[in-house]
């Protein structure tokens, strides 16, 4: 069985952009098939290189369309970039071609927005995140004890006050963003191992607070509220 490939983007990217990425991370058999008529871009014009939303009309002519044998290749590809922006229905109805594609059928879609992907869908699919440039956090490494409280929370949290000395260190926008890119790719990798429902929340605010620094939202305050949920709730009395 093929799995859907979900690609998980960290901020808006073309839909040139987005295809020349995907080629690279797939493997060879796949490689061959970008740039063919065996690629076929449901909810784009690569022409404009503009990304439309995903109706559900479209998905109805899916129905039909994965039908179709290759025409060059072993393989088709049907890519449907920015799946967030997709209907409930129209992601419903996609949910069922998803569940049972035929084998030469390798599905492709992307997002920004993993919150807004059905679950039913990311279920269905092997999320790939799709971090920015190398450069930007290659020589960066996530602390231990920050792993460790992203696998242990709640059995292990932090003090408030740490999460105010981490707001401070890392109050300069390039450093919150290296931190948090940081967070996504540990998280990441732990998730594709064992899938938690926790894990998986951790990642989708991690995500969200990327798209707050990207929207020059200030600093301190989107690094605050993302340490802040490890933080220890007090009891009641």
């Amino acid at each position: 069985m093929t799995f859907t490939k979900l690609y998980l983007f960290p901020s808006a990217f073309s839909l040139s952009e987005q295809l020349e990425i995907l080629k690279k991370l797939s493997e060879d058999s796949l490689k061959v098939v970008f740039g063919s008529a065996d690629l076929s871009i449901i909810n784009g014009d690569l022409t404009e290189n503009i990304i439309t939303p995903l109706a559900i009309e479209q998905v109805r002519q899916l129905q039909l369309s994965v039908l179709q044998a290759p025409l060059q290749h072993t393989r088709r590809i049907l890519f449907i970039p920015q799946i967030e922006q997709a209907s409930l229905p129209a992601q419903n109805a996609l949910l069922k071609l998803l569940e049972e594609p035929p084998e030469h059928i390798q599905f492709l879609l992307s997002t920004t927005q993993l919150s807004s992907v059905l679950e039913t869908i990311q279920s269905r699919s092997e999320i790939i995140h799709i971090a920015h440039e190398k450069s930007e956090t290659q020589d960066f490494t996530l602390p231990e004890h920050l792993q460790e409280l992203l696998v242990t929370f709640p059995a292990s949290h932090l003090p408030l006050a740490e999460v105010f000395q981490l707001s401070e260190k890392y109050k300069d926008r390039g450093e919150a963003m290296k931190l948090l890119q940081a967070v996504i790719v540990f998280l990441h990798g732990k998730l594709c191992l064992h899938p938690t429902p926790k894990l998986l929340e951790f990642l989708k605010s991690a995500l969200v607070a990327i798209q707050h620094l990207e929207k020059n939202v200030n600093t301190r305050l989107v690094t605050e509220e993302y340490f802040f949920q490890f933080v220890a709730e007090k009891k009641k009395e």
